[in-house]
């Protein structure tokens, strides 16, 4: 299994500050992020009409969050425990296959029951809910064996 170093953990938590103070900023405190307008250059893009490789003046803000979001929790999924094992990389498995269904999940009753603008904001969601699932349960399985394993000894 391909991993990064485990001081990358401390890396990719680094990586979720900015992206959640962007989203603290504009979602609950409803700051506008001015200096944030910046030129962009854009392969496609469709508001009112459909342009492509072109320059345009943007609000990298989503972006900064989302790019953040990505980077971060890619680090702390893909980093190696301070102790390898075998056990590791059987919670890891088990991790990654139980995020999948979770994932499937959550992503069909997204599009049965949610339509127009908050179906896209699922698939929005969708793009981070994998890794978080993954997380959650390689950590909170992790857990529960150590729990296990401190009762039997």
């Amino acid at each position: 299994m391909i991993l990064f170093s485990n001081k990358f953990r401390i890396a990719g938590y680094i990586c979720l500050i900015p992206a959640f103070l962007v989203f603290i900023a504009q979602n609950i405190l409803k700051i506008e992020l001015k200096f944030l307008y910046v030129p962009v250059f854009a392969i496609h893009s469709y508001f009112f009409e459909s342009k492509y490789l072109f320059w345009m003046h943007s609000n990298i803000s989503d972006e900064i969050s989302a790019i953040s979001l990505i980077i971060g929790l890619t680090l702390i999924a893909l980093s190696k425990e301070k102790v390898e094992s075998e056990e590791n990389n059987m919670f890891r498995l088990k991790a990654l296959s139980l995020a999948i269904i979770l994932n499937s999940i959550f992503l069909i009753f997204g599009m049965a029951f949610f339509y127009g603008v908050s179906a896209i904001y699922v698939l929005i969601i969708n793009i981070f809910s994998f890794l978080v699932f993954y997380i959650l349960i390689f950590r909170i399985t992790k857990l529960i064996a150590r729990n296990k394993n401190a009762k039997i000894n």
